[in-house]
């Protein structure tokens, strides 16, 4: 049997409260709106979202501003709406984001998380929506922390299929 202590407790009340505000915000509920979209929320239900998500909000960026650099600590995943960025590794640039992708998701994978590259609009203009997860909810959100590290881990796999085979 998990025992919580009381400061574990409010902290966690805290964090449903948080949630329960954010599921109000624009942000949070545009995220609900086109989830099914986002590869790795596939198989989830948006209860299971609102158990894991915060800190869901939209950004826009102009062509050659950075929205993340490497070597910064991050916990934030990007879901890419309009526009197109370039991926750069070390001022090389080594992907491309396309509308409707999502990056920056291997801060779920690595603790603590460094960027381990840029990102850059390539586009006259890109929207983004920013999200948290919170990876710690393991008793209320469990299953659906599952599906989504599930998720990452077939859409990696993929990814090194397509640079494998390319």
């Amino acid at each position: 049997m998990i025992r919580y202590t009381r400061e574990e407790i409010e902290e966690f009340i805290q964090v449903n409260k948080n949630i329960e505000k954010e599921s109000h915000s624009a942000a949070m509920e545009k995220l609900l709106s086109i989830y099914h979209k986002i590869k790795i929320f596939q198989g989830l239900s948006k209860n299971d979202l609102k158990a894991i998500i915060y800190d869901a909000k939209f950004q826009k960026f102009n062509h050659g501003e950075f929205i993340t650099k490497e070597g910064r600590a991050s916990n934030t995943i990007y879901y890419l709406i309009e526009g197109e960025c370039e991926i750069h590794k070390n001022s090389t640039k080594i992907a491309t984001v396309k509308k409707e992708q999502t990056f920056g998701d291997n801060g779920l994978l690595i603790e603590p998380s460094k960027r381990i590259a840029s990102v850059i609009v390539a586009s006259e203009r890109a929207v983004v929506l920013s999200f948290k997860i919170d990876h710690t909810n393991i008793e209320f959100g469990s299953q659906a922390l599952l599906m989504v590290y599930q998720n990452i881990m077939k859409q990696l796999s993929e990814k090194l299929q397509e640079i494998k085979f390319a």
